[in-house]
């Protein structure tokens, strides 16, 4: 089977369509929670934030 979309174009398609927020992390890898450690924890503190009243 071939296909000429990526798995990020899908994931991508997927969170806009369920209307997510997605964030790429520039250099990260595909467990970018080990790789990108503080990047994780900042967007988690960043959605925290936003959804705190």
């Amino acid at each position: 089977m071939k296909t000429t979309q990526s798995i990020s174009e899908v994931q991508w398609f997927g969170a806009k369509r369920a209307g997510a927020t997605a964030v790429e992390v520039e250099g990260a890898s595909h467990a970018v929670a080990v790789s990108r450690p503080k990047d994780v924890a900042d967007l988690i503190r960043e959605a925290v934030r936003a959804t705190s009243a």
